[in-house]
């Protein structure tokens, strides 16, 4: 009932009251698990959560999760691995996992979780990914963008990759369709 509520609303204008009238509970013994609305909120996307940082974690030496995105660029990652598609077709892999089994928790993490300290994790992913494209571009020579541009462009190239992941957890069916156009996806941005 929980998942429903914030799916259909989101964090903010979802109410403990329809969560349990949709549950046939009281509000008091929802209470009685939860402390409060954030509390229910966050068990109901942790799994998602957990099972993206257990990967983030894995895969950067400890240096990348969703509750600390450094800023700086992958650079010291890509070095240590066994290269970029190799990372890319994992990343593809992991994803697709996490999609299978918490595809709604993860659309409610990135989408709908406004109002609370999750509610930033949107921004925070879009902020880092653009601090990845600008140290891109700042290593590359152009004689029309300065800096600045090149910082907007970063934020747009970042927040187009984002979206595009959030397109394609809303939209895409099979695993296979998702693993496919994931890759590309990546590929498109960074190769």
């Amino acid at each position: 009932a929980a998942l429903k509520e914030f799916k259909k609303n989101g964090y903010q204008a979802s109410s403990m009251r329809s969560i349990a009238e949709n549950s046939d509970m009281t509000v008091g013994n929802i209470y009685r698990y939860y402390k409060n609305k954030e509390d229910l909120f966050f068990a109901t996307i942790q799994p998602a959560f957990e099972r993206l940082n257990v990967f983030l974690r894995r895969h950067t030496n400890n240096n990348l999760s969703l509750d600390f995105l450094p800023d700086n660029n992958l650079n010291h990652f890509m070095e240590r691995s066994e290269g970029l598609p190799d990372v890319i077709n994992q990343f593809a892999d992991v994803f697709v996992e996490i999609f299978k089994e918490y595809r709604e928790e993860l659309l409610l993490l990135i989408t709908k979780s406004q109002g609370l300290k999750y509610g930033q994790t949107k921004h925070k992913i879009v902020d880092w990914i653009q601090k990845i494209f600008y140290n891109k571009l700042l290593s590359e020579s152009d004689e029309f963008m300065n800096d600045k541009d090149k910082l907007i462009y970063a934020k747009v190239l970042a927040t187009g990759f984002l979206q595009g992941f959030i397109v394609l957890v809303e939209q895409c069916k099979s695993e296979k369709q998702l693993k496919y156009i994931i890759e590309k996806h990546i590929k498109a941005y960074f190769l």
